[in-house]
Formats: structure tokens, C-alpha cells, sequence
């Protein structure tokens, strides 16, 4: 089964004349288990259809089905759970807070899963030592290099051990 089914899906954004196509018609299937790379040029539609992946924005036309469900019709409360319990993100510039610690901004994600505050730390720490910036746990993310605040942003989109 697929994890990730898309049927000609479309996304406009303005309306008129200053209307932008930013997806036409895309088709993708994705299995449990695989890897894919999303490439292309600036202004392709890539964020577009990450955000729709996501469930961050919805698509004008087509299907969207994920684990082989609709998505079409949740609620909104249902689609950040799903956000929350099943899928990691890394922002093109991170998003990370900027008056919390590294080990607190990654283990975000397990605070709203509602993981003890013990739990949620050492996930979060064995996360960032895999990546290699454990001994940055304290840092604050202005006082990290760009790389490092990568690794960061990484290491929260993992820490939930998510599907996608």
C-alpha cells in the first residue's frame, strides 16, 4: 500500500490575471518504506507540494490520500494530529525558538505528544548526539553555526520518529 497517493493534483495562488499555477496536475505514489527526493528549480512547486504532503495547505483539485485515507475532509484538529503523530518537518530556515535551548526546541514535538518532561530530554539528546551536536544541547540557536542549527532542525523532525 501506498503511503503517499496524489491524483492530479493543482494548486493556484492569486486569482486573474496575477494567478500563479504552482502545481498542475501532479501524480505521485509513494510506498511504505521508500525514500524520495523532491528536486526541481526555484519557484517549481516543491514547497507547494511539501505543504500539501504535509497537510499544511490543500490542493484546488485533485486527491490527496494518506495511508490510504481521504484527506480531503479533515478537520483541522485532525490533520495537526496527524502533523504532530506521523510526520517531520525541516523549515528552509529551521524555526526554531529562538529563547529556548537546543534540547528544548528539540524536544518540542514530544511535549505536545504529552512525554515527561525526563523522556522527552533524553530522546532529544540521544537524537542530537546521533547527529553529532550533542555537546550544543545548551546553546541557544544564535549561538550556533548554520550547519549545526541544520543538524538541530533535523534531530527535531526526528525526534518524534515519525513515518514521513
Amino acid at each position: 500500500m501506498n503511503v503517499i497517493e496524489l491524483t492530479e493534483i493543482s494548486r493556484v495562488f492569486g486569482l486573474g490575471n496575477g494567478a500563479t499555477r504552482a502545481l498542475k496536475g501532479v501524480n505521485l505514489s509513494v510506498p511504505k518504506g521508500e525514500f524520495l527526493v523532491i528536486m526541481g528549480p526555484s519557484g517549481s512547486g516543491k514547497s507547494t507540494l511539501l505543504n500539501i504532503i504535509g497537510l499544511l495547505d490543500q490542493p484546488d483539485d485533485g486527491e490527496y490520500k494518506l495511508d490510504g485515507r481521504d484527506v480531503a475532509f479533515l478537520s483541522q484538529r485532525r490533520r495537526a494530529k496527524i502533523r504532530r503523530n506521523h510526520i517531520g518537518f525541516i523549515f528552509q530556515n529551521f524555526n526554531l525558538i529562538g529563547r529556548m535551548n537546543i534540547l528544548e526546541n528539540v524536544s518540542l514535538p514530544l511535549l505536545y505528544k504529552g512525554i515527561a518532561t525526563i523522556k522527552r530530554y533524553e530522546r532529544a539528546s540521544e537524537i542530537l548526539r546521533y547527529l553529532g551536536i550533542q555537546e550544543k544541547e545548551y546553546y541557544l540557536p544564535n549561538q550556533l553555526s548554520g550547519g549545526q542549527l541544520q543538524r538541530a532542525a533535523i534531530a527535531r523532525a526526528m525526534v518524534n520518529r515519525p513515518s514521513i
